[in-house]
């Protein structure tokens, strides 16, 4: 493969049979603007030797043709979408900062790339910090309860979102379970266990704060929930979560584990509200690359699905997560710097666009 279409440095476009085929090679991450492949096989396809990428020459492999999905047009626009945990991972553990993303940030809004912030959090903690952070597009609260759609013109959520009479008013779609149900049923637990399991609705505002570090208007906001009981078990034993894991499975809940409690929730999770996200953002601009940026299990399903996977620190066993997500990056500094970093290199390196400074 030579000539005056072979750029060694920096290969993003070579002539190709099959037009602007974006690729997804399992460990290094490569885009190409068509290959002269054949052999299409159920999404896969082998490349030969000759084919060249970034850093060098892959050995024969299979890849995933990224223009396969399901309604994605086949165009030669790459659209980013950027998914991300908050505590953790774009705000550091012990401070909630997040200015040290700001460059990455700023990137992501000159390239009108979404950044969409998908949380534990409530919707309005997550109000404040996307005014703040001078975010637009759609989040995710409370681990994947709720789907919140500000009005633009490049989402579509359909009619399975309530709301939106009015041009300025989000729309909402609602994925977990409403709270009360998960009051009562914690109780029932804790009752039927004999566990001191002590959720947010147990606690007063001054509780709240101490445990998360948070000021007491803000711990007011974390308290409003709508589809998620955070909480925690005193005096825990070893063998103490198996158990409230198994009588909410008996119920149809789930347990998550986020950076400084346990979630009690209906089936919903970050990932099904991801896909439900990308789908809309598919409808307008076809060719959508996901990056999901996390720090915790409940994080997992989200990381799972994306297309550039970050974990924003080290987590406490990395060789079993690489296994689990193959394509996984690691960050070696934690919360915002790491975000930074993370969302700043995969951008340049595959679009070739400075990053602010």
């Amino acid at each position: 493969m030579s000539g005056s279409n072979y750029n060694p440095r920096n290969i993003q476009y070579i002539p190709a049979v099959i037009n602007f085929a974006f690729l997804d090679l399992a460990q290094n991450r490569s885009f190409f603007k068509g290959l002269n492949i054949s052999g299409i096989r159920n999404n896969r396809v082998k490349i030969p030797l000759s084919v060249p990428a970034v850093g060098g020459l892959f050995p024969e492999e299979e890849i995933v043709l990224m223009n396969q999905y399901p309604g994605r047009k086949c165009s030669g626009t790459l659209f980013f979408i950027i998914f991300s945990d908050l505590d953790g991972t774009l705000l550091d553990h012990h401070t909630y900062e997040w200015q040290a993303a700001r460059p990455a940030l700023n990137l992501c809004n000159r390239l009108k790339y979404p950044v969409v912030l998908v949380s534990s959090k409530t919707r309005a903690e997550m109000e404040i910090l996307r005014d703040e952070m001078s975010i637009s597009g759609p989040f995710v609260t409370e681990n994947g309860g709720g789907v919140f759609i500000p009005p633009r013109p490049d989402v579509s959520p359909g009619s399975d979102a309530t709301g939106g009479a009015c041009p300025q008013e989000m729309k909402k779609l609602s994925l977990g379970l409403p709270y009360p149900r998960l009051v009562a049923a914690l109780r029932e637990i804790r009752k039927e266990l004999g566990l001191n399991l002590k959720g947010f609705s147990d606690m007063k505002v001054n509780e709240i704060s101490r445990l998360t570090g948070l000021d007491p208007d803000s711990a007011r906001l974390a308290a409003m929930r709508e589809y998620d009981e955070p909480f925690i078990i005193l005096n825990e034993q070893p063998s103490d979560l198996a158990a409230v894991v198994q009588a909410a499975e008996k119920r149809g809940l789930t347990i998550t584990t986020g950076g400084r409690f346990y979630h009690l929730q209906g089936g919903n999770d970050k990932g099904q509200a991801m896909d439900r996200v990308l789908s809309w953002y598919r409808q307008c601009h076809g060719n959508v690359a996901s990056v999901a940026l996390g720090d915790s299990p409940n994080d997992f399903p989200m990381l799972e699905r994306a297309d550039f996977p970050v974990f924003v620190g080290v987590p406490k066993d990395a060789a079993a997560l690489t296994e689990k997500i193959p394509r996984l990056t690691v960050t070696p500094e934690q919360g915002p710097r790491g975000w930074n970093s993370a969302v700043q290199n995969i951008l340049e390196r595959y679009l070739n666009r400075p990053a602010d400074g």
